[in-house]
Order: structure tokens, then sequence, then C-alpha cells
């Protein structure tokens, strides 16, 4: 180990030189990012080493998609404006609202079910008033 003069440890030069990434390759890491792409898919789509890629990228694109997020939201609040579909939607996202239904019969008990019967395709309605087929009561 080569010590320095003043006694500290002398950095070595020894190992791989820095990774150098173009402005191309971080504007197109930054898009993909954007869009809520995650680190494996990015760095396998730009051929980098996982580990690497995490080393040099991960505050950016945590950033990144925060912005894309940002962007989204932005987007789905103005289309809620105009939508009331896509208002429940965003109740549902981002203000804990649920669908709900009042099953509720406060101690009176069920009402009974409705009960159709249609006559047979073809009958005419003299013919099932005769045969009492247009008539549930009975």
């Amino acid at each position: 180990m080569r010590i320095k003069l003043d006694g500290t440890p002398a950095k070595s030069n020894a190992g791989r030189p820095p990774k150098q990434f173009t402005d191309e390759q971080i504007a197109c890491i930054d898009e993909k990012a954007l869009h809520q792409s995650k680190d494996n898919t990015i760095a396998v789509e730009m051929g980098i080493e996982i580990e690497t890629f995490r080393k040099h990228f991960s505050k950016r694109c945590e950033q990144k998609r925060a912005e894309g997020k940002n962007v989204c939201h932005k987007m789905q609040y103005e289309q809620m404006q105009k939508n009331p579909v896509m208002a429940i939607w965003w109740g549902k996202q981002h203000l804990g609202q649920t669908d709900r239904a009042d099953v509720t019969s406060k101690g009176e008990g069920l009402a009974a079910p409705v009960v159709l019967v249609m006559p047979p395709k073809g009958t005419s309605k003299a013919e099932a008033a005769e045969t009492g087929e247009n008539n549930a009561c009975s």
C-alpha cells in the first residue's frame, strides 16, 4: 500500500475506470423512469449491469418517477373535472372513498322477493288468463 507524505493512504489507480454515460443515454433513462419503468427493465434495455445502474441512477430515477406521478395526477385531476366516472375513480384512489350498499334491515326483516311468471311464448293473453299463467300470486 502506498502512503502519502502526510501519512494517509494514497488512492490506488488500479481497477476499472468509472463508467461514462452519454447525454442521450441519460435522457433515455430519464424518460423511461418518468414513465414508471423499473430499474431492472431500464438496465436491461440500456445494456447496463443492474448494480452499475443503481449506483449511478437510483436517486435520479426515484426523482423522475415522482415527477411522472405528479404529471399523471395532474392529468387525472383535470380529467376528473370533466368526467364523473373519473371523479369517482379519483375519490377511491386518493380520498379513501368506497362503494358500499346499505344492507341493514333495521330489525324489520327482509322484503319477500317479487316473482314474475311470464306465459310461454306464443300464448295469447286470453289463453294465459284461462290457465292463470300470468298470475304469480295464485
